[in-house]
């Protein structure tokens, strides 16, 4: 199996005011995954349609939670778990007159922690987030990579955090950070850890915005054929996501036959049913984390009535592009006492289960219902 119909999903690209997007851009769009055999990387499948929605998201400044700041919360708590594994895997070399360069630097909270350490930095941020570096004191480039300001430069680090998934042409864009790389110099990626959701096969990983989804596999052979040796890998820390540092190597054959669209397929034919059963009989179900839970709603049809809720407040009292339910904090679930709550987040289950079983909440994690299967 080379291609994977996943069917019409919603088109999430920034918190919504209303249930529906902004003239010019599509509540929901067209969603084909395939695998590309080289690597054995799951993608989306080029679309006209879908970039063309892209383009206009971006030019408008897409924001999909999670961008790294200095807000006490989630962005700060990514920060840190990021810098923490830059210090280890660099084995806490001091970074007085390193060069470093972000690609997709958000808002430059990340380069400022580093420029404190000592190192000259410099981001790339085409998404208006940046400001020109204004708000940390740092230097940002309004423009994608590779650009004019680093042709022919090269730098001790390259970070690109939250990047790859985002590039349709993957491969291309790791052969110009390998360009960029000075002597003995390090790439230090990070992109979302996919694997418990394409073994499981949860499509809640899918997103337009997202070409790649990697596991440490694929992302291992993703840089080989770029010529970009793994040296330190993790997974499993803040948000889930998967972690590594490459350095300049030889390429090497990443030839491979293993097909995981094909089981992924299958098991989602199951999960989907599963998470129909837990949302049928017309009495609200509390949903945790739903943009996670977006993808089920357009894909079976599901007309709620559900509590959306989310931990985020920057997503408080916003919308989900066709769904008309609000997202309202925690307090909302203690209001409406729904029979049954949905934990669709992965990263923060854990902590998620505890704050219901605390409020004496029924729950069912998405990633428990696959344990049910017989």
């Amino acid at each position: 199996m080379t291609e994977w119909n996943v069917g019409t999903l919603p088109f999430i690209w920034h918190p919504l005011e209303s249930a529906a997007n902004p003239e010019g851009l599509p509540d929901t769009l067209p969603f084909v995954a395939t695998l590309d055999p080289a690597t054995g990387t799951i993608r989306q499948k080029g679309n006209p349609e879908v970039r063309e929605a892209l383009s206009a998201a971006y030019s408008r400044g897409s924001l999909i939670t999670g961008t790294m700041d200095a807000d006490g919360g989630l962005g700060e708590s990514y920060a840190d778990a990021f810098l923490g594994f830059i210090c280890e895997t660099l084995l806490w070399r001091e970074f007085d007159g390193l060069r470093v360069l972000e690609v997709g630097c958000g808002t430059g909270f990340l380069l400022s922690r580093l420029k404190a350490l000592g190192a000259t930095v410099l981001g790339i941020e085409p998404g208006g987030q940046g400001k020109g570096g204004t708000e940390y004191g740092v230097e940002i480039v309004d423009d994608f990579f590779p650009c004019a300001r680093t042709q022919g430069e090269k730098y001790d680090l390259i970070l690109a955090y939250g990047v790859l998934e985002h590039i349709e042409d993957p491969h291309a864009f790791l052969l110009e950070l390998r360009g960029a790389l000075a002597t003995d110099g390090s790439l230090i990626l990070a992109v979302p850890d996919c694997e418990p959701y394409i073994e499981q096969g949860d499509i809640s990983c899918f997103f337009h915005e997202h070409w790649s989804y990697y596991d440490s596999r694929s992302l291992s052979r993703s840089l080989n054929a770029a010529g970009l040796t793994p040296l330190n890998e993790v997974s499993g820390r803040f948000g889930h996501n998967l972690y590594v540092r490459a350095v300049a190597g030889p390429t090497i054959s990443t030839v491979s036959k293993l097909d995981q669209l094909a089981p992924m397929r299958e098991k989602s034919q199951w999960l989907q049913e599963a998470v129909r059963k837990v949302c049928e009989g017309g009495e609200p179900v509390g949903i945790y984390v739903p943009s996670r839970f977006a993808n089920y709603v357009t894909s079976l049809g599901l007309k709620g009535p559900f509590v959306f809720v989310d931990d985020n407040p920057v997503l408080h009292n916003t919308y989900l592009p066709g769904i008309p339910t609000p997202i309202e904090p925690f307090a909302a679930l203690l209001r409406e006492q729904p029979a049954q709550t949905l934990i669709m987040s992965l990263a923060f289950s854990e902590a998620i289960e505890s704050r219901l079983s605390e409020n004496a909440l029924n729950f069912t994690a998405l990633h428990s219902l696959t344990l049910q299967k017989e």
